[in-house]
């Protein structure tokens, strides 16, 4: 375990931010953020190592990517990170190296400037179920080897908890870019009280995540970042998220909050809709199956474990936002009130899942002795 470091990029230092904001991030690694390059350094670099541009895919505030071919012609993927974590570059190659083609080829970088050249792993639709599946084996392999995860940067969920009641509480807007400070008054309100109300019992669960077991997380997984190849098979794109916890922080796109990840594996009598609870059943519980098959981890340990990451997971959306200018790219007006409008409801989320978390046992509620996906229940 490393010490942590202050991660929070070196130019918000010099605008008047508080120090608890500076002392509470969520990421643990050597050194800090650094801005990545402009794009006409971007370009300067495409010349020098024989890249063709071909066209823009994306601009947003945290990075932009391009289409562009390689210097033997085959084509690729350029993207220029607005922020670049230390160690980027063996994080992905790590990343190639242990998950194969579930995780895209790394085949050049300037990672001083966060330029990073990656191979095109294909498009395609990929559902929720197969996505869930092959992450699931990535998570597994992964917390098998320990020389792998040292290249994916640490995570606290303390640390993440104290950093989203700084930003929480941050009414005097010392936080940059602070998306809570986007909720609706009564959201923000609430949100206060319920900080105030049940923070000790989040910090309890803080420390279950801390003490467990390690595996990789990609913290963005929506269908969007997942590519199917011409082989068939699925390849998990767009890992500079990536942190190193316990699973389940990553679950929270696929089932809209941590709340019917938790209903899904502890408590489906919480379900009104039927369909949706099928639905869950087999996403997560494909997951699980997986999970356990590819690793040390038991049914017992994930069911127990999942439901709070995800708890920390809604809580990591938030803050890992505070180091980009919302504003950028031509979605950029409006994009801070958009992402508070859906962070909302998973923020209700937490507290409501943190007491269901904590009080279970209380409850005499028992642990499933196991999770399957609805289509091998049958034959269970």
């Amino acid at each position: 375990m490393s010490n942590l470091v202050s991660l929070w990029p070196l130019w918000l230092e010099t605008i008047g931010v508080k120090q608890v904001l500076l002392d509470h991030v969520s990421v643990k690694s050597e050194g800090k953020y650094w801005r990545g390059a402009t794009g006409s350094r971007a370009m300067e670099w495409c010349s020098e190592q024989g890249i063709t541009l071909k066209s823009t895919e994306s601009v947003r505030p945290w990075s932009t990517v391009w289409r562009v071919t390689d210097m033997t012609g085959q084509p690729c993927i350029l993207k220029a990170n607005a922020f670049v974590r230390p160690g980027a570059d063996r994080m992905h190659a790590t990343l190639s190296k242990t998950l194969g083609p579930s995780a895209p080829a790394l085949i050049a970088s300037c990672p001083e400037e966060g330029l990073f050249l990656f191979e095109d792993a294909g498009i395609g639709m990929v559902g929720t179920a197969e996505l869930l599946k092959v992450y699931g084996r990535a998570q597994g392999i992964f917390s098998r080897d320990t020389a792998a995860l040292e290249a994916i940067p640490d995570v606290s969920a303390m640390d993440v908890l104290e950093h989203f009641k700084a930003l929480a509480n941050d009414s005097d807007g010392n936080a940059v870019n602070n998306i809570l400070m986007h909720l609706e008054t009564e959201d923000l309100r609430n949100l206060r009280l319920n900080l105030d109300a049940h923070g000790d019992v989040l910090a309890t669960l803080a420390a279950r995540i801390d003490a467990f077991e390690p595996t990789v997380n990609h913290c963005d997984l929506i269908s969007q970042n997942a590519a199917r190849r011409n082989d068939g098979s699925v390849c998990i794109i767009d890992w500079d998220d990536t942190i190193r916890s316990a699973p389940g922080w990553s679950l929270i796109s696929s089932f809209s909050g941590c709340l019917r990840v938790y209903a899904a594996l502890r408590e489906t009598s919480l379900y009104k809709d039927e369909a949706q609870k099928d639905a869950d059943l087999f996403r997560i519980g494909t997951y699980i199956k997986t999970l356990v098959e590819s690793s040390a981890y038991t049914h017992r340990d994930l069911l127990e474990i999942i439901p709070i990451a995800a708890i920390f997971g809604t809580l990591r959306e938030a803050t890992a936002l505070t180091p980009f200018d919302l504003n950028v790219g031509p979605r950029g007006i409006g994009r801070a009130g958009r992402i508070a409008k859906r962070l909302a409801p998973r923020v209700r989320q937490v507290f409501r899942t943190a007491l269901l978390v904590s009080t279970a046992e209380q409850r005499g509620l028992q642990l499933p002795t196991r999770i399957l996906p609805v289509a091998d229940m049958a034959d269970a």
